[in-house]
């Protein structure tokens, strides 16, 4: 669509006593399938207490890359937690942290085709 169109958000209650004990993959995935099956949002963005490293090659590795890799109908994840700067792609899939302590910010640019598919510009 235009740029005049607006984006429709979705935000996970993480309260959810259902969620208590799932692994935090599942529990993500659980409610990003909700989100997808009754289309109540265009991008999903996770933002989790995860953190992890970038290699300086594109790379990454740690508990939120992984946690990622498990994740299914995420557009992108913001982390934080290790208090490194993190800026990679796992298929397309911006994962990102902006450092520790307010010293630092990310800005990742997602755009949504008239297809409904969503590109990332690093």
């Amino acid at each position: 669509g235009s740029s005049s169109d607006k984006i429709r958000t979705r935000y996970l209650d993480k309260k959810n006593p259902e969620w208590l004990y799932l692994p935090h993959a599942d529990a993500i995935n659980e409610q990003v399938r909700i989100i997808r099956r009754d289309n109540l949002a265009d991008l999903v963005v996770a933002l989790v207490h995860e953190g992890g490293y970038e290699d300086g090659r594109g790379k990454g590795g740690g508990s939120l890359v992984k946690l990622a890799e498990e994740l299914e109908g995420v557009d992108a994840v913001f982390g934080g937690d290790t208090h490194t700067v993190v800026r990679i792609a796992l298929d397309g899939m911006p994962v990102v942290v902006p450092g520790s302590e307010g010293s630092g910010y990310i800005r990742i640019s997602l755009q949504v085709g008239s297809d409904g598919a969503m590109r990332f510009e690093n």
